[in-house]
């Protein structure tokens, strides 16, 4: 499995793969309210959040995500700059 795009940003880790839910959902969409145009989101889930991605795609922000061997997921999210 390849690895997460590069971006020239910083990146804020929410670890969210101890969390019961809807806690996952909540703290994500607090660090993407206060996400900067400079920064990306770095979600760490022990399985994929299929609630979010609509919630993302709404906002208009990008996301990619990486399945790893163990079934947890990387979650990269990032605003594109206009």
């Amino acid at each position: 499995m390849s690895g997460l795009r590069k971006l020239d940003r910083a990146v804020v880790t929410v670890d969210c793969r101890e969390l019961l839910p809807p806690e996952p959902l909540i703290r994500v969409m607090q660090a993407v309210e206060k996400m900067l145009d400079s920064e990306a989101i770095l979600m760490l889930h022990r399985q994929k959040p299929c609630a979010l991605f609509p919630k993302l795609e709404e906002r208009g922000l990008n996301y990619e995500v990486r399945e790893l061997d163990d079934g947890s997921v990387q979650i990269q999210i990032w605003r594109e700059h206009p």
